[in-house]
């Protein structure tokens, strides 16, 4: 009887365990269709921002340009302005992975370099998103509450006011300086924001 019953045990064990290993692998995959999903939307959008200004675009233009479903463009997103704010902090998340390994108060010439190089170098998604009159409160904004918090040295509240004020007059120049054209190289920018900030390293 006892041996009848370990071996039923033992079954049931087995099938708990290949169910539980079916639904690892169904939330994996519908991990990875979201993805799939997300990524055809945001690739849409900016097809359809090659040609038109953002406020003509609609959800139902990007839903047929992406080639998803209604259900699948509101299971990702509430908008198209959400849409629009994950392209672009997409951009901005390598500034943010930048600055988990160099401190701007470490070396803060290279950091400012390093931020006005990397819009450079994204500059023709940047115009794409000028060009289609994308809301000015979303092209080159990003997660300030991360950004700021990584600019901290510490948690005292003069370090919380520091790096709100760098971190506000930093987006706005960047945004004046993309607007003009770049016209200095991201070496004169840095040496720039130097000057202003009364830094000398």
């Amino acid at each position: 009887m006892s041996r009848k019953w370990n071996r039923r045990k033992g079954i049931i064990m087995e099938e708990e365990i290949l169910k539980e290993k079916k639904r690892e692998t169904l939330k994996r995959l519908n991990k990875e269709s979201n993805q799939i999903t997300r990524e055809c939307i945001q690739t849409g959008l900016l097809e359809l921002m090659a040609t038109e200004t953002f406020d003509h675009i609609t959800v139902t233009s990007i839903i047929r340009r992406a080639g998803v479903s209604k259900g699948g463009f509101y299971r990702n997103y509430k908008s198209k302005e959400e849409v629009l704010q994950e392209i672009c902090e997409n951009l901005f998340q390598y500034i943010l992975d930048f600055l988990s390994t160099h401190k701007i108060y470490e070396n803060t010439k290279e950091w400012y370099t390093f931020l006005f190089q990397s819009i450079a170098d994204h500059a023709d998604a940047y115009q794409l998103l000028v060009k289609a009159q994308a809301p000015q409160y979303i092209v080159l904004q990003f997660d300030e509450t991360e950004l700021f918090q990584k600019m901290q040295r510490n948690d005292s509240v003069l370090e919380k006011y520091r790096a709100l004020a760098i971190g506000k007059t930093l987006t706005e120049i960047a945004t004046v300086w993309f607007r003009r054209g770049m016209q200095e190289t991201p070496e004169e920018m840095a040496e720039i924001l130097m000057e202003i900030f009364f830094i000398k390293q």
